[in-house]
């Protein structure tokens, strides 16, 4: 579906093609997917979470065994810091499928994909923020072992 779809405007169109023009069925099949987005996002919340507290808890230690594991520590430090920031600030911010208003159904649909489509680059962001996050935090660790 994805390589057809070049659009949203486009990807509305195929929805209401593929739901017989049921506006109704369109919009439950967008909730779902913003359902995803919102479960991932909680996702990377509470894994953030987990990290920044496993850091105040055994981050001094590493931080104090050699300066490549406090450079490491701190580097995934703040990925994480940035990455939870950019999620508590976009990621879970709401805007509610009924607030979308449009002149058509067809316009109400491309506004949703596209607020759905910007929700899922800025997702991309956070993981990509998160990956590096822990792979530093890892590094840190290893180095630590390692000291």
């Amino acid at each position: 579906m994805s390589s057809l779809i070049k659009s949203p405007q486009a990807e509305a169109e195929w929805l209401l093609e593929q739901h017989q023009g049921s506006v109704k069925e369109c919009l439950y099949f967008l909730t779902q997917q913003f359902m995803t987005i919102q479960s991932r996002n909680q996702l990377l919340l509470t894994l953030s979470t987990v990290s920044l507290t496993i850091t105040g808890f055994s981050g001094p230690t590493i931080a104090r065994s050699n300066h490549f594991s406090l450079t490491l520590l701190i580097s995934g430090l703040l990925c994480m810091v940035f990455a939870t920031v950019l999620l508590l600030g976009t990621g879970m911010r709401l805007k509610w499928v009924s607030q979308f208003d449009g002149k058509t159904s067809l316009d109400v649909l491309t506004q949703i994909i596209e607020y759905r489509d910007q929700k899922s680059v800025t997702y991309q962001w956070q993981l990509r923020a998160m990956i590096v996050g822990l792979c530093c935090y890892v590094g840190s660790l290893v180095a630590f072992f390692l000291a």
